[in-house]
């Protein structure tokens, strides 16, 4: 056969739907999802790209800069290619709403899905226009096509009459509110949508079949070697307790390897990221239908310190480990993707190849944020649900969990509950506060750790003093109240976690001018690279540092402090605070954490903490805590019942209303509703609630100089390239952005404060110049002005 038609620039169209289909049936192939999905997946492949054989766009990819601007409109391809899809479908014997589907995939596989309505097919056929582009398409060489692919039988309605019947039938006939949508529809609709779209991308990335990751298992030993290195196998103290924990998880998650959910629910400083990935890796050994591990964590802040540590246990077995062992990926992640070599060493892929598989989850171990995860689901946007497909036959790990708002605990719960039989997906929930999004004694969730109250009760390394909350106190107040405690007690390293970045600020500033000179000071008002060193800094002090932070410090990273003050919060946050106290248990000593009240004297004493939590869960919070002055480490897990049940009886109720909001539009297919939050639309889902913030580079060394001047020469030379070349700097870009980030801060704008067209971010050229940004507590809000960033 010979083939004319154009795909892409020097691509046939021939070779583009065939490896489509490849593609595709390799991931399905994966899936556990029915027959009759699949052969619908098959006809959206073959079709998607069939208005590409118009004589329209042929001369458009021929000679793209050349092709008149009036004629643009005909060298759409996705319409037409829908309306085939459709009809096919329906001659294949599938229902309506089955060729609906195959229709939405195919219209809308450039795009998004949005509202169902908005999609139909009346908003979207222009007759004339897609008439005359019918008219334009060789049929003769797609039947060829379809041949080549083992489709001969479709042949036969491969022509412009029975493209222009299904044009008149989807004008005048087709009446989708006939078609009866149900729940079940989002997730096929969505896993449909997921497939096309990575086998379509992943064939022009890879020009044809997608890599497939060679790393198919990890042994299941890797931790139980770490650790033998690392710490010996002499248990004593809180470790011996550690080791019960992580013994346990590791026996009893093969007692229940076939169950969907699982939880693994121990104190603060237990070893619960050891113990989890051991307890995946047991998993994977005893289920062969299970394929990789993802490991999500609520912060990026965190995701580089586990990574390490992952790291570091596949080095200690023998293994350098590739991307095809362990990827990171967040928004800020480099785009690198390396593999085994055996003449080489180590291989790179291309950024675009290692983009597509670092956002596919393609290493054995993945770590990733929530918000990854968790926008991979709830989306209906092109780049975002590419991703769905790749979490199948999956351990995914959510430490931490306790961070996902309490309105969505209905929508998480409904939601995994259809991912973990349709995606099969085996889920751990890993917390000191196990929030009650899964109910354990109605058989939802399966605990790990045997007699886990116990595990609670031997606990004693700190003491939890709430005595100050009586007396709510300004900051000044609050400085003396710490000044009189140093005085007793110097030697002891202190934290002081505040609820807003003015707060810490101020606090900091107070302690400096009375003759503090071992202080330090974390928040996100410093750049990353700047924090990071200081969280080093921390662990390997030598002399009592007194730290002033925000909530940076609470989730997961590790740094240790005698004594924490922790402004009020939500109960699962004080246990986050209590965490970074006397975490490794000091032999002969117990931490403190000393709660506080602390008000805004400059707002009529406003209470800081509503600047941040929602008063009904602070509350509920203090009505647990005013039974007693003082609480040990061992009545943790009683409070953390009480609070949650508290919260779950009247909070659920109050709260669930976003949660069903988002499950009726999803049931109903109207994605944008669900999944797209604005003024008009706060009800959609927003796992982190968008501020209007603006990011400030802070050019504080020559490194990031050069990659400020790298950046700019790359946005020039985007703006003067076309075509290939284009794609390959905007990925230059990409990572120049990512490694730009460690020196960003974003900030709230003022009025009229915000970004140029063609900006990407404000810049510090020189920090030192009208005090824009303080060395010790970072960006200068006071002195940042519209006119010099």
């Amino acid at each position: 056969m010979t083939f004319s038609l154009l795909s892409h620039p020097h691509k046939l169209l021939s070779d583009h739907v065939t490896n489509v289909l490849e593609n595709a049936r390799t991931l399905y192939a994966q899936l556990p999802i029915s027959d009759d999905t699949k052969r619908l997946i098959d006809i959206c492949c073959l079709f998607h790209d069939i208005g590409k054989a118009s004589t329209f766009f042929q001369e458009y990819i021929r000679d793209t800069d050349n092709f008149p601007t009036e004629k643009h409109k005909y060298k759409n391809h996705a319409t037409i290619s829908a309306i085939m899809a459709f009809g096919i479908t329906i001659e294949q014997g599938f229902d309506e709403k089955s060729a609906f589907f195959a229709y939405l995939c195919v219209l809308r596989h450039h795009g998004a899905l949005n509202n169902y309505q908005a999609m139909l097919p009346t908003t979207k056929i222009d007759v004339k226009i897609h008439s005359e582009i019918n008219q334009a398409i060789n049929y003769a060489e797609y039947a060829t096509i379809l041949e080549k692919c083992g489709y001969a039988h479709l042949t036969r309605l491969c022509n412009a009459e029975f493209c222009k019947k299904n044009i008149n039938f989807l004008i005048l006939s087709f009446e989708p509110d006939d078609v009866a949508i149900t729940s079940d529809d989002f997730y096929t609709l969505s896993i449909m949508f997921s497939v096309l779209l990575s086998a379509d991308k992943g064939e022009c990335i890879f020009d044809g079949k997608v890599r497939e990751r060679s790393v198919k298992s990890l042994a299941t030993n890797l931790v139980d070697v770490y650790k033998k290195k690392k710490f010996g196998t002499v248990y004593q103290g809180l470790d011996a307790t550690r080791q019960d924990v992580y013994e346990s998880v590791a026996r009893n998650i093969i007692t229940h390897k076939d169950k969907h959910f699982l939880s693994i629910n121990v104190p603060t400083g237990i070893g619960k990221t050891l113990t989890v990935l051991n307890g995946a890796l047991q998993m994977l050994s005893k289920r062969s239908d299970l394929a990789k591990i993802i490991y999500c964590l609520p912060f990026t802040s965190v995701i580089d310190q586990n990574a390490a540590v992952f790291e570091d246990v596949l080095k200690t077995s023998g293994i350098e480990p590739t991307s095809e062992h362990l990827l990171v990926n967040h928004h800020l992640s480099e785009l690198r993707y390396t593999t085994s070599d055996d003449e080489l060493g180590k291989a790179e892929l291309e950024a675009n190849q290692a983009e597509y598989l670092i956002t596919s989850f393609d290493a054995m171990l993945n770590v990733t944020t929530f918000y990854q995860f968790l926008h991979g689901v709830f989306t209906g946007q092109n780049r975002d649900i590419r991703k769905l497909n790749s979490f199948a036959n999956s351990v995914v790990i959510l430490d931490e969990v306790q961070s996902i708002p309490v309105k969505y605990w209905k929508l998480i719960r409904e939601t995994f509950k259809q991912l973990a039989t349709r995606l099969n997906i085996t889920f751990i929930l890993v917390t000191a506060t196990m929030p009650l999004i899964f109910d354990e004694s109605e058989g939802e969730i399966t605990e790990l750790v045997d007699d886990k109250p116990s595990i609670f009760a031997k606990m004693n390394r700190i003491r939890l003093d709430t005595s100050l909350l009586r007396s709510p106190m300004t900051i000044q107040q609050f400085a003396d109240v710490l000044q009189n405690d140093i005085e007793k007690e110097s030697t002891k390293s202190r934290l002081v976690i505040l609820n807003t970045i003015d707060a810490s600020k101020e606090l900091y500033k107070l302690l400096k001018e009375r003759g503090y000179t071992n202080l330090l000071y974390l928040s996100t008002n410093l750049p990353p690279r700047v924090r990071l060193a200081r969280i080093r800094c921390i662990k390997r002090a030598r002399k009592p540092y007194i730290v002033i932070s925000t909530q940076l410090v609470e989730a997961g990273v590790d740094i240790d402090l005698d004594v924490v003050y922790r402004d009020m919060a939500t109960l699962d946050s004080i246990f986050q605070a209590c965490g970074r106290c006397n975490r490794n248990a000091g032999e002969g000593k117990q931490g403190l954490v000393r709660l506080l009240s602390l008000v805004n004297a400059n707002q009529n004493n406003k209470p800081f903490a509503s600047y941040v939590y929602d008063d009904f869960d602070v509350n509920k919070t203090r009505e647990v805590l005013q039974m007693q002055d003082v609480f040990e480490e061992s009545e943790f897990f009683a409070l953390a019942n009480r609070y949650f049940t508290l919260l779950g009886d009247e909070r659920m109720g109050k709260s669930q209303g976003a949660s069903d909001s988002i499950l009726q539009a999803m049931a109903q297919l109207r994605y944008e509703d669900a999944f797209v939050p604005s003024k008009q639309n706060p009800q959609a889902f927003q796992l982190i609630e968008e501020e209007n913030k603006l990011p400030v580079f802070v050019m504080l060394t020559d490194k990031a100089q050069k990659l400020h001047d790298e950046y700019r020469e790359l946005i020039k030379k985007a703006s003067e390239a076309s075509g290939e070349e284009h794609f390959a700097i905007k990925h230059s870009i990409k990572s120049c952005q990512r490694k730009m980030a460690e020196y960003i801060v974003n900030i709230r704008p003022r009025d009229g404060e915000k970004l140029s067209e063609n900006q990407s971010f404000f810049v510090i050229a020189d920090y030192r110049k009208d005090f824009q940004y303080d060395p010790e507590t970072g960006v200068n809000r006071e002195t940042l002005s519209y006119s010099n960033v």
